[in-house]
């Protein structure tokens, strides 16, 4: 294993993340509660994530946790554990990321500003357009 990679999530958070997907899917067999377990587990995990500097939204975290939050609603798809198995995709991802340093979000480059969309000024080219006077 290499000793000089910086984790964003330790093992032991990470492990304490599945165990919490677990009891939260478990939680999602009762029919009503699992409507309202699904996004809530996403949404503390998405406050846990963003307090870790991780961001509050990013695709990959939309992506899983969309998936997983439909999952959930549908009643006979309800039962499969589709939280457990989003936040290990997500960590496995996040894991790979740090490890090889490559990401699937585009690199930013230092000292940079992406351009922003400008509309130009109206009439900037033909001088001042007056109004008909009738």
């Amino acid at each position: 294993m290499n000793e000089g990679t910086n984790y964003r999530i330790g093992w032991g958070v990470s492990i304490l993340l599945v165990v919490v997907a677990i009891i939260f899917d478990v939680l999602s067999l009762i029919p009503l509660v699992g409507s309202i377990a699904g996004p809530l587990f996403w949404v503390l995990a998405g406050v846990y994530f963003w307090y870790k500097g991780m961001g509050i939204v990013n695709g990959r975290k939309l992506a899983v946790s969309s998936i997983s939050m439909v999952a959930e609603i549908i009643p006979a798809v309800q039962a499969l554990p589709a939280l457990t198995v989003g936040i290990i995709v997500m960590l496995t991802m996040m894991r790979v990321e740090d490890k090889t340093g490559i990401s699937l979000k585009k690199p930013k480059i230092p000292g940079t500003t992406p351009p922003r969309l400008s509309r130009p000024q109206f009439n900037s080219q033909q001088g001042i357009r007056y109004p008909n006077k009738n």
